[in-house]
């Protein structure tokens, strides 16, 4: 008769060898050899086993159903601030929402607000079709006014689609 201990050591070996592919003749076979036990014997530490292994597959479901809400937590929590920052540059852009300027003055630097400038609405523009993948921005040294003369400080924007290229030309055409 074996001791309690061995018997569960030859459970988990019995566990080992059917996660390991073995099948269940093979492993009757192989432990009635080895341990001089009966088929029967064999068949109840098949059972003891596959309640074994059911038990680790379970935990490590629930593991992996935890991790799964944490990576997905951080996924929303990513988009959050993206969407959330794509609304401020579009705020921006629509000059709806102020913008913050630090300035050196004899007391030290201070922080004003003020209405964005054609700048800032550019710059907030070309972030969010960055953003989206709308367009490639070319800095080429500059890009053409209304009669067709060469502007050293105005980009040069190449659009991939109508819409971006509204919106870039419906603020080109702001004061």
């Amino acid at each position: 008769m074996s001791t309690r201990s061995q018997i569960e050591l030859r459970i988990r070996e019995v566990a080992a060898d059917i996660e390991g592919g073995w099948s269940r003749n093979e492993i009757i076979k192989r432990f009635t050899e080895k341990w001089g036990v009966s088929p029967h014997t064999i068949e109840r530490y098949l059972y003891f086993a596959d309640d074994i292994i059911t038990n680790r597959l379970k935990k490590r479901e629930d593991m992996l159903d935890i991790m799964r809400a944490e990576h997905l937590a951080v996924g929303m929590e990513k988009l959050r601030s993206t969407t959330e920052l794509e609304a401020r540059l579009c705020a921006i852009a629509e000059s709806e929402t102020d913008v913050e300027k630090t300035i050196s003055t004899k007391e030290g630097m201070v922080t004003v607000k003020q209405k964005p400038d054609f700048n800032h609405i550019l710059r907030a523009i070309d972030r969010v079709l960055k953003m989206r993948g709308c367009y490639v921005s070319e800095r080429t040294g500059g890009g053409k006014d209304k009669n067709g003369n060469l502007n050293p400080g105005m980009p040069t924007i190449i659009v991939e689609n109508e819409e971006a290229r509204e919106i870039v030309e419906s603020i080109t055409r702001l004061p």
